[in-house]
């Protein structure tokens, strides 16, 4: 699961990966920071083969 969250004058996305926490930042928009939350999650949905 990822996620999208104001940071700063921004937004930053936040996942987990192999049990780890991990950040994106520099997203200017909500938007932007969200598309990039649906591309995160359908690349983890590809790779672990679920649907």
């Amino acid at each position: 699961m990822a996620w999208s969250e104001e940071h700063g004058t921004g937004f930053r996305v936040r996942y987990y990966l192999n049990g780890e926490l991990c950040t994106e930042t520099g997203f200017a928009t909500k938007t932007e920071a969200n598309n990039r939350v649906s591309d995160i999650e359908y690349a983890m949905r590809k790779d672990c083969g679920c649907r």
